[in-house]
C-alpha cells in the first residue's frame, strides 16, 4: 500500500537504485506511462523546486499520497520559513499542514503525524480554531483540484481505501508514549 502510494521509504537503499540507476530519458518515459515511482525520481532530480513541485503534482494526479505530503514539506524549505516574521511563517504552516491534510483525506496520515507535528512543534506554531477550519478547507481545495485533474485525464476517482494494518499502524504512531 505504500509503494503504491508513492511511499518508498520502508524499501531502504538498495530497493531505490533501480530507478536511481535509470538515465532522464527512461524516467521520462515512465513518468509519460503513469509511473510515479519515476516521478519520484524526476522530482528528486528537479533543479529547482519549483520543477520538483511540478513533477509530484503529476505524481499526486496519478494517485501518490507521499507526493501530496512532499508539495507540503517544500513549502518549508522553499520559502525559508524559520527565517520569516510570525505572522508569514504561520501562513506557510497553515499552507503546509492544508497539503498533509489532503493527503490524509487521500488516507495516508503519514504527512500530518510525521511532518505536521514536526512542524508545528518546531516553530511553535499550534493553529487556531479558525487556522484549523481553513486548514481542512484548504486541504479539500486540494483534493478537489487533484480529482478534477484526475477527471481531465480519465482516471477516475482516487482509491482512498487503506488496508487495516497501515490504519492500525498510524493508530500506534498517535498514540501517546
Amino acid at each position: 500500500w505504500f509503494v503504491s502510494s508513492g511511499n518508498y521509504s520502508f524499501y531502504g537503499p538498495d530497493g531505490q537504485n533501480e530507478y536511481q540507476n535509470y538515465d532522464k530519458e527512461t524516467l521520462n518515459k515512465l513518468s509519460e506511462s503513469g509511473d510515479i515511482r519515476a516521478m519520484h525520481e524526476l522530482a528528486n532530480r528537479a533543479e529547482s523546486i519549483d520543477e520538483s513541485n511540478s513533477v509530484l503534482y503529476k505524481a499526486a494526479i496519478y494517485g501518490s499520497t507521499a507526493a501530496i505530503s512532499q508539495i507540503g514539506s517544500s513549502i518549508e524549505v522553499w520559502k525559508n520559513i524559520d527565517t520569516l516574521p510570525t505572522e508569514e511563517k504561520r501562513a506557510y504552516v497553515i499552507e503546509a499542514l492544508a497539503h498533509y491534510e489532503a493527503a490524509t483525506l487521500r488516507g495516508d496520515w503519514w504527512g500530518s503525524i510525521n511532518d505536521g507535528s514536526s512542524l508545528k512543534n518546531r516553530l511553535t506554531i499550534q493553529p487556531d480554531a479558525f487556522e484549523q477550519e481553513h486548514i481542512k478547507k484548504r486541504s479539500k481545495e486540494i483534493y478537489d483540484d487533484l480529482q478534477k485533474k484526475r477527471y481531465e485525464l480519465g482516471l477516475g476517482e482516487f482509491d482512498n481505501t487503506v488496508p487495516d494494518e497501515v490504519v492500525k499502524l498510524y493508530e500506534e504512531m498517535l498514540r501517546p508514549l
